[in-house]
């Protein structure tokens, strides 16, 4: 399972951070030792130290799994991806503050519970009735082993039958009756309905109040700390130029862009002696549009010894590529009547115009937009490119 972070005594470490093999830290959600895999050909990553947790699977978020809708323009993909990051980052932390929440609202219900029945034992002691306050003497020590070991049984609530003091009836947590009621084969299901909200809180401690609150905890971090991580590097593409045809390169770099460049030329020279590097995109951000890009373009990449992440494109689909990024770095909707603004409707429609030639309408994020003969034209023709 491909986490990028593991932890160690409490702190989130990243892959970048560790050397490859065996390491001393453990998975954020079964506590289970992890393995660093840092290959030439996956991204790096930290493997359990045997089979993967259900928990890491589910909630590696960032993880790519199955097939992107690379129909999609990449301004388009890196919109929603966002929306559902931030969705998806919003719900957690609801989940986590309304378990947190509860936990505080019902805290008291445990130490009010073992406080009604030392006085229940007491009681039973001071009637002298040997037999019931020993039954309440093991429904206590029961309570204390319940919320203090992950593994012990729960309570026996429905040896409590006293008539008198719980006057009220009995309830299974469901059905209320009285105790001359209750069905012999259902008997240890029925407790005083005066306990009823401490024995629900009892039943939810273990699987929730002990376990959900800490995995709400590690998904929250560990969603969060991926998406910092994310958001530390830059997505560039350059065009490289050689005695032959021009190439483009896409990747991630978290250092200044003049720095990566060197190490891309570096790689390039033994196969191109004579070349030169430009720029043509650079975003912090957007890093997850790189593993988009890869499979939406996969049919144009260009094979260089054992390099990777290296296309080459018609002028035709380079062309539509390059408006692609320049929508992918704008902040916001573009200004109507602007060649931008024509780009950007096209990247976020469904791709097809509407209408006759005098008068022509595209639907842009549900929104229909009626259209100048100029900017139908303009369309017109990224539509036929896009063919």
């Amino acid at each position: 399972m491909k986490l990028p972070y593991g932890v160690n005594n409490g702190d989130f470490i990243h892959i970048s951070e560790v050397p490859s093999g065996r390491s001393i830290l453990r998975c954020p959600f079964c506590d289970q030792l992890l393995l660093a895999k840092k290959g030439k050909i996956k991204r790096h990553h930290f493997a359990h130290d045997g089979s993967s947790c259900i928990a890491s699977f589910n909630n590696n978020f960032f993880s790519i799994l199955g097939k992107l809708p690379i129909h999609l323009p990449l301004c388009m993909y890196a919109k929603h991806k966002l929306e559902t990051i931030n969705t998806q980052l919003l719900e957690l932390q609801q989940q986590h503050q309304t378990a947190l929440q509860k936990d505080q609202k019902d805290q008291h219900l445990i130490p009010e519970l073992l406080s009604i029945l030392t006085q229940l034992e007491q009681r039973y002691k001071k009637e002298k009735q040997p037999k019931r306050a020993k039954q309440i003497k093991n429904i206590l020590e029961q309570t204390y082993r319940y919320t203090t070991h992950k593994i012990a049984p729960f309570p026996e609530f429905h040896f409590i039958r006293d008539t008198n003091l719980f006057k009220d009836g009995f309830t299974d947590g469901k059905k209320i009756c009285l105790s001359a009621e209750i069905q012999q084969d259902s008997f240890e299901y029925f407790y005083p309905i005066a306990l009823d909200k401490h024995v629900q809180c009892l039943k939810s401690f273990q699987q929730q109040l002990a376990t959900d609150i800490t995995e709400l905890q590690s998904k929250v971090d560990l969603f969060q700390q991926e998406l910092d991580y994310f958001n530390l590097f830059d997505l560039y593409f350059i065009e490289i130029t050689t005695d032959t045809d021009p190439f483009y390169k896409i990747g991630l770099t978290s250092r200044a862009i003049d720095i990566r460049l060197k190490e891309i030329k570096r790689d390039l020279i033994p196969y191109y002696p004579t070349l030169q590097l430009k720029v043509i995109f650079l975003k912090k951000g957007v890093a997850f549009t790189e593993t988009f890009f890869k499979q939406k373009y996969a049919s144009y990449q260009l094979p260089i010894g054992k390099l990777t992440e290296y296309f080459k494109f018609s002028n035709q689909l380079l062309f539509l590529l390059l408006k692609d990024f320049n929508c992918l770095s704008l902040e916001g909707i573009p200004e109507r009547g602007t060649e931008n603004w024509i780009y950007w409707a096209y990247f976020n429609s469904n791709g097809k115009l509407y209408g006759g030639h005098s008068s022509r309408s595209i639907y842009v994020n549900n929104e229909k937009y009626l259209l100048s003969k100029k900017e139908g034209l303009l369309v017109e023709r990224l539509i036929g490119m896009g063919k």
